[in-house]
């Protein structure tokens, strides 16, 4: 479908456009104690050719987006699906004391903050989900997430900034949105866990390496 290309070029350009920062001259286990806090994650959006016939066309682009997050709010409330954001600083806490033993002891913000929070006594990582997409058709069908991690200084510097992004596609895990939304959306909450899975491991991955 012609009309559904560009929003394909949009995913790729989010990721392009990111600002990472690699940490530099720095080892990791030196950032500790580390606190995790969060956005708030913006709404999912579920893209279907209704979406751009009701939104884009009628209203153009954020037409479509207000559209989709309509229609992403009522099967996020239909299904219990889990806050995207939550879900990669979870991840993170599980997997990131793996390779950092000293996050052993990192302490998790619950409630989401609008500005990053300057702790005299602790470094700041901060989880930001830019986009959580679900598409019914095209080159970007299933699911698509970008989330940003970044850890400041007691000082408030900003030391180290990676995005991580998952697309089903890219995962070679595009199934029919029937079967995605299924039984509760069963299979949707599956794969909404490997992407923050996927999207923490790249922001360790790059953590350790010191590579952006």
């Amino acid at each position: 479908m012609k009309i559904a290309v560009p929003w394909v070029v949009v995913l790729a350009l989010t990721a392009a456009c990111s600002t990472n920062k690699p940490l530099e001259g720095i080892r990791p286990e030196s950032l500790a104690p580390l606190a995790v806090v969060q956005f708030a994650t913006p709404e999912i959006q579920r893209h279907s050719p209704g979406t751009i016939a009701g939104g884009g066309l009628l209203f153009g682009g954020f037409g479509m987006e207000a559209v989709a997050a309509s229609e992403g709010q009522k099967l996020r409330e239909r299904c219990g699906l889990e806050d995207f954001g939550r879900l990669a600083v979870r991840e993170f806490v599980v997997a990131a004391p793996r390779v950092v033993p000293s996050f052993a002891g990192m302490r998790v913000v619950d409630k989401p903050v609008d500005a990053t929070p300057r702790l005299p006594d602790s470094y700041v990582l901060t989880v930001k989900t830019s986009a959580v997409w679900i598409y019914t058709f095209g080159g970007a069908q299933g699911l698509n997430a970008f989330a940003t991690a970044t850890i400041t200084s007691p000082a408030g510097s900003v030391l180290w900034e990676r995005m991580g992004s998952y697309s089903s596609r890219q995962a070679g895990r595009v199934r029919p949105i029937e079967e995605l939304e299924a039984d509760s959306c069963r299979l949707l909450k599956e794969e909404m866990v490997d992407a923050a899975r996927a999207v923490v491991s790249e922001w360790i991955s790059d953590l350790m390496s010191g590579k952006s």
